[in-house]
This record gives structure tokens, sequence and C-alpha cells, in this order.
């Protein structure tokens, strides 16, 4: 019983990649304060709001 619960919270407490986070990830090539800050950013609304992520001309480009 004791497995059971402790799997339903790992499967519970994976975290899922966002929208904002996966954009991000396309436009930073590695984890910096970059990519963290346009995270953050893009979550409260101010930046990548038209962007689809399929549809993302610059994939991979590093933003200046």
């Amino acid at each position: 019983m004791a497995d059971i619960l402790q799997l339903i919270k790992e499967v519970l407490s994976e975290e899922k990649a966002d929208r904002c986070l996966r954009i991000a990830r396309t436009k930073y090539d590695k984890p910096s304060a970059y990519r963290s800050g346009a995270i953050v950013r893009c979550r409260k609304g101010d930046i990548w709001k038209d962007i689809k992520e399929a549809d993302d001309p610059q994939a991979g480009k590093a933003a200046p």
C-alpha cells in the first residue's frame, strides 16, 4: 500500500513543461538567467503572446 502511495506522489509531483518553458528552451540553448527571465516574462504575458510553438521562425536562435 505504501508503494502505491509513493508512486502516486511521484506521478503527481512530476513537473510538466508549460508553453513558456518549451518556447524558452527552443530560443536559449542552455540554462541561463536570460532563459529564466524570459519564462517569467512570458508567464506574466509580456512576451511571446502571439507565437505558436510549431510556427516559430526563430526556433533555436538566442534573442539579444
